[in-house]
């Protein structure tokens, strides 16, 4: 039988999992939600990582009662979608009052940027230009700028 989503979010401070199986159980609906919303695929992927970050950190304060932890999560869906909205019209008005028009990219684009990025390459540069520093040193710039 399955775990009920209150009892997940009880657990979610002490059982790592626990919040895993709530994750699980609702990212899709978080996804789809946000992309009916948003209206990109980028955006809604991003809103529903924000979202469930959000939800992990407040996992503590959920108190079940007559909200459901489905209406709760949906409550934390909107308010970040507000806040992009809030956050997408204050960038609009600036580029206007700039006169830039907005950067749209189309599938080539994206696929471009994922090939320019190429991580593993940046990643063996960084370790050639931090090999020389002590091990400590080596360790906290990369904690700290890479990871």
């Amino acid at each position: 039988m399955a775990v009920p989503d209150e009892e997940l979010l009880r657990r979610t401070a002490t059982d790592a999992e626990a919040f895993g199986a709530f994750y699980a159980r609702h990212r899709l609906a978080v996804f789809r939600y946000a992309r009916w919303r948003v209206g990109t695929v980028e955006d809604a992927a991003d809103l529903t990582a924000e979202v469930f970050a959000v939800a992990l950190q407040a996992a503590p304060r959920f108190r079940p009662g007559s909200l459901p932890a489905r209406a709760w999560l949906f409550g934390i869906a909107n308010n970040k979608i507000a806040d992009f909205r809030r956050r997408g019209a204050i960038a609009d008005r600036a580029r206007r009052r700039l006169g830039m028009e907005r950067l749209v990219f189309d599938d080539f684009a994206l696929e471009r940027a994922e090939v320019l990025a190429d991580l593993p390459a940046l990643r063996r540069e960084l370790d050639v230009l931090v090999e020389d520093l002590p091990v400590g040193e080596r360790a906290a710039v990369l904690a700290r700028v890479v990871e």
